[in-house]
């Protein structure tokens, strides 16, 4: 699994991370780490641990397995890093960038793709003047004859200046910022708050190509938000604009799957 949630509302998921690392079994033995595959990682941390500090006690008696699996002639093994966030609101980003074993980092709420945990942090000192709070008085400029007041009374310009592009850093950037400086909401508005604020980092198709000739681009393929109390997932495909909703069914003996609806349909007034 990318992502999930279980029976004691214990959430994660995975995205891509370049940086990661796996060790032969050998390696892992002598540093009396057990061994995982980067695959099953978020299914095994949601089978086994109920919070997340269950995983920061354990998860260090763990590495991740050097284990291509096969696809036609290729063989792969897919690099990433893990967050898991739990009902108290406490989260953390698992990284196996130690040679196979795993780096712990308290989490801010966001993470994309590589590079790095810290990297990302460090990244955040760039825009430490950006704020919620619009300018609004008119200001010299230049010199004492210019007076400049805002464009649109200033609406937005507290912020002027946040990356837009698609890059992981930007994308991280601009998710932190603005799951931060939310106003508060009840847990009914939740599902829509984060989905406001996630919708901001979605990839379009079209925008990312790997050279000029490639008919192939990178895009977000779902979005997937979890209602931690209600144990329910929401998701939306880039196939269509309307969520699917399913809650856990804590008593399943066995795996089961469901399609999902795919549906532009919209309200019509008339």
């Amino acid at each position: 699994m990318f992502d999930g949630i279980n029976a004691a509302g214990l959430a994660g998921g995975l995205q891509v991370l370049m940086e990661s690392t796996h060790a032969e079994a050998e390696q892992l033995q002598a540093r009396q780490l057990q061994p995982l595959l980067g695959e099953e990682f978020v299914t095994f941390v949601l089978t086994n641990f109920s919070s997340v500090a269950e995983i920061k006690a354990h998860i260090q008696e763990y590495g991740l397995l050097h284990h291509p699996y096969r696809r036609g002639r290729q063989r792969l093994q897919l690099p990433g890093h893990y967050m898991f966030v739990d009902e108290t609101n406490d989260s953390v980003i698992i990284e196996p960038t130690d040679q196979g074993g795993f780096k712990l980092y308290d989490s801010i709420g966001v993470m994309t793709n590589s590079p790095e945990y810290d990297w990302h942090l460090t990244n955040l000192r760039n825009y430490l003047k950006l704020t919620n709070v619009d300018p609004v008085k008119s200001k010299k400029v230049y010199n004492d004859h210019l007076t400049l007041r805002p464009i649109e009374t200033g609406t937005g310009y507290g912020m002027f200046g946040l990356p837009g592009d698609y890059t992981s850093p930007s994308r991280f950037f601009r998710a932190a910022l603005l799951a931060h400086n939310l106003d508060s909401f009840t847990a009914a508005d939740g599902i829509n708050q984060l989905y406001s604020v996630l919708k901001t980092a979605m990839i379009p198709r079209g925008l990312e190509h790997g050279h000029a000739q490639s008919p192939v681009s990178d895009y977000t393929r779902y979005w997937v938000g979890y209602d931690l109390t209600q144990r329910q997932l929401y998701v939306q495909t880039c196939q269509g604009l309307a969520f699917n909703t399913m809650k856990l069914v804590v008593n399943q003996t066995e795996i089961t799957r469901t399609t999902l609806e795919i549906s532009n349909d919209a309200i019509s007034l008339n």
